[in-house]
């Protein structure tokens, strides 16, 4: 009996998916046992408050009541959040983490708008600069962040900036809108992929037509090597979207 005949079997054909499968759970429990410390943010897209050339003339905005505002105000609205598996105590940090709004834009006002467990996690925000805050805390758990927004004059598209030196963070991690990946474009794709393994299945075990040995060979490997490269992207997919995804907690 040969080789290909012994992968024919179902027995064999459910032994080599749950190898597969061991293989691809073995990786996901070993890079789940690795304890980072990471810190995420996003940012929604500014919205015009205040156009300072097409505004009626009889309408003025003033700073502190008595500097005039000339420039258009934009409201500003992000996350900020610790997206690591590790508390990031006020001992780790080495410069403070602060928000920088570059491009010559100005900080006219500021506020926390929701804290996840504000209470215990105390986060706030301190004016430092005119265009820079700087971040506080009591507790910076796993999962806790806030969500901010800042009024400011200046650019609809501020060179928004973190920084700040915390211990063990070498970069600060920016989401492009997580939120926007819907489901049904996720289960689209986990549909694809299985339809995909379904079809190398047909051709690799149902398959019928005469084809000369050496080609059914090479097309049987060939087959046998895609199945398993799409088997281990659909479970590495479904983790990262479904299980792992990086999503802001409020």
């Amino acid at each position: 009996m040969t080789l290909i005949d012994e992968f024919k079997k179902p027995f064999n054909i459910v032994t080599l998916i749950l190898t597969v499968l061991s293989i691809f759970l073995s990786i996901v429990f070993y890079f789940n046992s690795i304890k980072t410390k990471n810190i995420s943010y996003l940012l929604q897209e500014p919205s015009l408050i205040f156009d300072s050339k097409s505004s009626s003339p009889k309408i003025k905005l003033y700073e502190k009541d008595t500097i005039p505002v000339l420039g258009n105000v934009y409201l500003l609205t992000g996350t900020i959040w610790n997206s690591g598996d590790i508390p990031i105590d006020k001992s780790d940090i080495r410069v403070p983490l602060s928000i920088y709004l570059l491009n010559s834009n100005r900080i006219l006002d500021f506020k926390i708008i929701k804290a996840v467990d504000s209470s215990i996690a105390n986060f706030s925000l301190n004016k430092i600069y005119s265009n820079s805050l700087k971040i506080d805390w009591s507790y910076f758990d796993p999962k806790f962040g806030f969500s901010f927004q800042i009024i400011y004059v200046g650019e609809s598209d501020p060179e928004f900036m973190l920084k700040g030196k915390i211990l063990d963070i070498s970069s600060f991690e920016k989401l492009e809108r997580p939120e926007n990946k819907s489901v049904l474009y996720k289960l689209l794709a986990v549909l694809t992929s299985i339809v995909i393994c379904i079809g190398y299945i047909y051709m690799i075990f149902i398959e019928k037509r005469s084809i000369r040995r050496g080609k059914s060979k090479i097309f049987f490997i060939i087959s046998i090597i895609g199945f398993v490269a799409t088997f281990i992207c659909l479970l590495g997919f479904i983790w990262v979207y479904f299980i792992h995804s990086t999503l802001a907690p409020i």
